[in-house]
């Protein structure tokens, strides 16, 4: 009589009286002694005296034991028929697959030493069953690499595009297990199964989809063929199919060996026992078993310990502590922040790494592309030399099953974590940091955190350790307001049902080094009104303001702030954070229409944490209060009237008072004019004109004063400057011909891709269109200009050239100093339209920049000039003469007579001789006239006479 045992159906045992033979490979039994709700799979067919019978086999290992005093419990697997299917074969999982369209990619060329080291990996694997030859419309290319040894390769297999058309099994085991789970002192054995993806057949409708190609040198003879039998590596699934084998192989040992520990990872295995002995015991079982599934351990991965390495930690006999990695400090990239980050994520269970520590990283993670530049901060360099410590240190301990598990939640300035620990406070053993939890949202107060790092160490607790913990101690005082009221609501939902002990200890020494913060205080945000000063805020998107209105000594006063390129919702804000900052010591009543701020304010009624700069910037002025606060919603422009309604149109009047300073601050990021022309367009001070260009990020950098003298038209249209200047930024096209009216300072330019004289030309006939017809063009004496093409051009419109030296100042400053005020205004409105500095502007927008540039030239007010150069060019008239002044002669020294003056500039003027006239005009420095005072002083003295 014997007894089989199925841990896995129901019912979950039954006898059966036969003849068991307990040496052989494979026990047969009838079918229909076979328990009918027992799992089996197919087993062949095999041949008997009888004919052919098809055979099936047990999915699970049985328990199976004789009723003889002298027998002994072994575990086997079973077949129902008769003899013929080994029992070590494993069942074939077949794979689930979007579509059954084939997927063909090339295999791309391999040098010879590579095919060679291919063709060799190829045979052994056919040799031993791995690989068989193929005739699939699927193919995958290979390539080989070399090993970390480099004395090898390995074969890799790319499966991306295989991948893409399978369908994902379900997570098995999602996360790490929790290795302090391991009892203390056990003794502790770590194996590896050997080859364990290559022992696990793949099923044979699969298989044709796992081709590849071997190639052959130049194409000299047909290349050969192979699909995978076993399992793939880089097939997604191969993890999940291996980690359900093994743990069906080793299913039984748990059964049998309830009373140790065993933790499987994909092909990874660690046990421990209470006693040496058991745990040989259980080595034994775990061998037998999995060599009847085809499986066998790697006996030179074996490890006992203490000293185990598994799952990237060490363990001892008592204490855990992750391996040693490699924190590379050369970070240059967004890309090599995030692997730092990663890197550290998983250590944060075994090594008290708080959230403050942390920060310094996370806010190297911001950014949208990972090429953008990153440099580790001193603060991160600070947090990767603590964290460097740590790691040398045991953080952890193993547990004991027989004493009391107590959860401490504590929080800090960044966020909340937990701690599981055992024995007293005071000499506390750490068998568990629960990861932290960094809050979402604007504002999250200290009781969600709390309750959200109890419920989260009360899961992990029961996870790891299949129990609740004995006690939860709460970082406050019991009694405190923050027990009592605040945080009532969500500490009844962190600790429904828990049936443990509840402890107050707000002064853990152990975890002083967390940086925790004391919890508890009470409301600084009141629901109701209270008696108290009352202040009004408003927000105007237009005008970028946010201002605070109250009365006082029945007036009414206001304060405003004002800023560019902020949301509507921060200055919402930041006029309820001035008026947060008022009357600190008393209560304050504060009314807004802004209900986004008005529930943000509501839920600071107690101290938490701030997610968002708009929430840090409140969080930060309620807590420099000592007075209390209430803040009451009211409808904007509403009808109805009354106090509230009254000081609500004073917060908003207040707020939409600087319409012009809007409007100048929209067209200059439309143009980018200077402040005088600012000033003058949108009527509005000088002081503010130039704050707005103070502010612009591009136009901030450049200096767009015009200065210098230079000889110049007495009259539009008189002299002419043009020049070519290269402009990179208008690349394929980048030069420009620029021509300026040297009496007007209007610009007009086009753009050319070469300097030739019909580019010239082509240049000149447009400005001609725009200005008028020229009586002087003064050029440099480029070829482009001196030519004989151009020569006959300027003479048959009758037009005078006259050539200067390149770059000479004497010659051709003015149209020199026009070159870099366009390219200036270039490169003002092409960052402005989010085009990188030194970059070319698109094609396409080319011609609309440019010609924006020169309509703000143009049509604006320039330097120290008084007038538009488009209003100066069309409306100016011919000079007069002017009043008598003196000039001096350079080369004598002496001051004459007989000059009048024509005009005048910034360090320039321009005079004529009484016989001479306008047109006889000589530019001077400003420095050489003075007036002259004749008859002035004949005046006074006939008066006196």
């Amino acid at each position: 009589m014997v007894t089989l045992e199925n841990p896995w159906a129901y019912p979950q045992n039954t006898q059966l009286k036969m003849l068991v033979d307990t040496g052989a490979d494979v026990t047969c039994i009838p079918l229909r002694m076979w328990p009918k709700n027992w799992p089996t799979d197919q087993g062949g067919s095999l041949t008997g005296v009888g004919g052919n019978a098809k055979a099936y086999r047990s999915r699970f290992a049985l328990k199976l034991t004789l009723h003889d005093p002298d027998a002994k419990q072994h575990d086997q697997k079973f077949l129902m028929g008769a003899t013929g299917t080994a029992a070590s074969e494993i069942r074939a999982i077949p794979l689930k697959w979007k579509s059954d369209d084939p997927i063909w990619t090339d295999q791309w060329p391999l040098t010879s030493e590579k095919l060679e080291a291919a063709q060799k990996i190829v045979a052994r694997e056919l040799e031993q069953g791995h690989l068989e030859p193929s005739n699939s419309p699927w193919n995958s290319p290979i390539f080989v690499i070399l090993k970390k040894t480099k004395d090898s390769y390995r074969l890799l297999h790319d499966l991306r595009r295989i991948n893409q058309q399978m369908c994902d099994f379900g997570q098995l085991q999602p996360g790490l297990p929790v290795l302090t789970a391991l009892p203390e002192n056990w003794p502790t054995m770590a194996v590896d199964i050997k080859d364990c993806f290559f022992s696990i057949p793949l099923h044979s409708r699969d298989r044709e989809r796992f081709a590849f190609t071997v190639p052959s040198v130049n194409k000299q003879e047909p290349a050969r063929r192979y699909q995978w039998t076993v399992l793939p590596q880089g097939m997604k699934n191969s993890p999940a199919i291996c980690q359900r084998v093994v743990a069906d192989a080793i299913a039984p040992v748990r059964t049998q060996h309830a009373a140790g520990v065993m933790i499987h990872y994909v092909d990874d295995i660690l046990m421990a026992a209470p006693s040496a002995e058991g745990l040989q015991e259980m080595a034994a079982d775990l061998r037998r078993c999995l060599a009847a599934a085809s499986l066998a351990i790697n006996e030179a991965k074996v490890q006992k310990g203490p000293g185990i390495k598994f799952l990237g930690a060490e363990i001892g006999h008592s204490q855990i502590k992750p391996l040693p990695i490699t924190l590379n400090p050369d970070v240059r990239t967004l890309h090599d922040a995030q692997a730092l980050v990663g890197s550290l994520q998983w250590l944060q269970n075994m090594v008290p790494i708080t959230p403050s520590q942390m920060q310094p990283l996370y806010e190297m993670l911001k950014g949208r592309n990972p090429w953008e530049e990153k440099r580790l901060t001193a603060e991160a360099k600070e947090t990767l030399k603590n964290i460097s410590e740590m790691l040398s240190h045991p953080s952890v301990q193993r547990w004991d099953p027989a004493d009391k598990i107590t959860l401490y939640p504590v929080l800090n300035r960044q966020g909340g974590m937990a701690v599981l620990g055992q024995g007293q406070p005071e000499r506390m053993r750490v068998i568990w940091w629960v990861t932290p939890t960094r809050p979402a949202g604007a504002f999250v107060p200290h009781s969600s955190l709390l309750a959200r790092m109890i419920t989260k160490g009360r899961k992990t607790c029961i996870s790891a350790f299949a129990r609740e913990p004995d006690a939860i101690a709460l970082p406050f005082k019991k009694g405190t307001d923050a027990q009592t009221e605040t945080f009532a609501a969500a500490m009844a939902m962190a600790m429904e049902g828990f049936p443990g002990e509840i402890q107050h200890l707000p002064h853990l020494q152990p975890l002083r080094h967390l940086d925790i913060i004391e919890v508890g205080g009470p409301a600084r945000v009141l629901p109701t009104p209270k008696p108290g000063n009352t202040v009004f805020t408003d927000a105007s998107s237009k005008t970028q303001t946010a201002a605070v209105a109250w009365q006082e000594n029945g007036e009414w006063k206001e304060a405003t702030f004002r800023a560019a390129d902020v949301s509507v919702q921060y200055l919402e804000a930041k006029a309820v954070e001035m008026a947060l900052r008022m009357f600190p010591d008393d209560h304050l009543n504060i009314t807004t229409d802004s209900i986004f701020t008005y529930n943000l304010v509501r839920q600071m009624a107690t101290q938490g944490w701030a997610g968002t700069p708009i929430a840090t910037m409140l969080e930060d002025a309620l807590q420099a209060r000592t007075g209390t606060v209430c803040i009451t919603h009211v409808r904007s422009h509403s009808k109805i009237p009354g106090y509230y309604q009254e000081g609500n149109a004073e917060a908003d009047k207040a707020a939409g008072r600087v319409m012009t300073l809007r409007e100048a601050r929209d067209l200059h990021e439309w143009l980018h004019v200077g402040a005088k022309a600012l000033a003058k367009t949108c009527h509005i001070p000088i002081s503010e004109a130039r704050g707005v260009v103070a502010t612009c990020p591009y136009c901030c950098r450049r200096p767009l004063q015009e200065g210098g003298t230079n000889v110049r038209g007495l009259m539009a249209n008189q002299v002419w400057q043009t020049d070519f200047t290269l402009c990179q930024r208008l690349r394929p096209d980048p030069w420009l011909a620029v021509t300026v009216d040297t009496y007007s300072g209007m610009i007009v330019a086009t753009q050319h891709r070469k300097t030739t004289s019909r580019a010239a030309q082509k240049h000149w006939a447009y400005a001609i269109a725009v200005l008028g017809l020229p009586q002087t063009i003064k050029t440099d004496n480029g070829s482009a200009f001196t030519s004989a093409s151009t020569e006959g051009w300027a003479q048959r419109w009758g037009i005078k050239i006259i050539h200067g030296i390149p770059y000479n100042s004497t010659g051709q400053a003015i149209v020199e100093r026009a070159n870099r005020t366009l390219k200036q205004k270039i490169d003002v409105l092409g960052e402005g339209e989010g085009i990188p500095e030194h970059s070319a502007i698109p094609r396409e927008k080319q011609t609309e920049i440019l010609q924006k540039a020169l309509y703000a030239l143009n049509h604006h007010l320039r330097g120290e000039n008084s007038h538009e150069p488009v209003a100066k060019h069309w409306g100016g008239t011919s000079p007069t003469e002017g009043p008598e002044v003196q000039v001096k002669n350079p080369a004598t020294g002496e001051w004459e007579t007989g000059w009048r003056l024509l005009t005048q500039g910034r360090g320039y003027a321009a005079v004529a001789s009484a016989e001479g006239g306008p047109e006889a005009a000589r530019w001077v420095p400003t420095r050489w006239v003075k007036p002259l005072l004749r008859k002035i002083e004949a005046h006074r003295n006939s008066s006196d006479t």
